[in-house]
């Protein structure tokens, strides 16, 4: 009897080793991201700074090539732009002035997925990247004198380029190889910072 139980214990053992064993092999590739790319299309609001109105957008792509399931390197390119204007008293009437402007981001950076949920179905990242940028501004520019006169200047035009820097935080939630990510970016450029609100779908490969 007491042989009997043993040869049933191990039995067990060895069924479950080999069943631990089998599920680990089974795991499907798309829930691995060591070494894989995931290419992402995000959109979503841009507060910028000066803008006559609350109206924003913004517009990326970007790419995360990961060398380990938690630390990844990004290339990303991205639009954000104002297009808005408001109305400013003039004398003893009202005057409506319009702003648009508009930036252009390449860069490129790390990120580190500080949490992350059984097969990463859910994660929340940092990220951090340098690049170039261009910010371009065309706006009717105002001012109020001392006597209380609104001066209007239309067709005013700004341009600024050079270096580049975002930061950023988002979360990862994750369906096979697609994953829909909410986050929050600061976009320095033009010696300005710009907010972005965004949501991108996204596809490893």
């Amino acid at each position: 009897m007491t042989t009997d139980f043993s040869f049933k214990r191990w039995n067990g053992v060895v069924a479950f080793i080999l069943f631990s064993v089998s599920a680990t092999a089974h795991i499907p590739d798309y829930w691995m991201k060591d070494g894989g790319a995931l290419f992402t299309l995000g959109i979503g609001y841009e507060i910028m700074p000066d803008t006559y109105s609350t109206k924003g957008f913004c517009l990326d792509f970007g790419v995360r090539f990961y060398t380990t399931n938690r630390l990844f390197y990004e290339l990303t390119a991205r639009w954000g732009t104002h297009d808005g204007g408001k109305e400013v008293r003039q004398d003893t009437s009202l005057a409506c002035i319009h702003d648009q402007r508009d930036c252009l981001v390449g860069a490129v950076g790390a990120g580190y997925e500080f949490f992350q949920t059984q097969n990463s179905l859910i994660d929340i990242y940092v990220k951090g990247l340098v690049g170039y940028g261009v910010r371009r501004d065309k706006y009717d520019d105002y001012r109020v004198e001392e006597n209380g006169h609104t001066r209007i200047t239309l067709g005013c035009e700004k341009s600024k380029k050079g270096l580049a820097a975002m930061a950023g935080i988002g979360l990862d939630v994750r369906f096979r190889q697609f994953t829909l990510t909410p986050s929050i970016d600061v976009i320095y450029v033009g010696r300005k910072f710009d907010t972005a609100f965004k949501v991108a779908v996204g596809v490893f490969y």
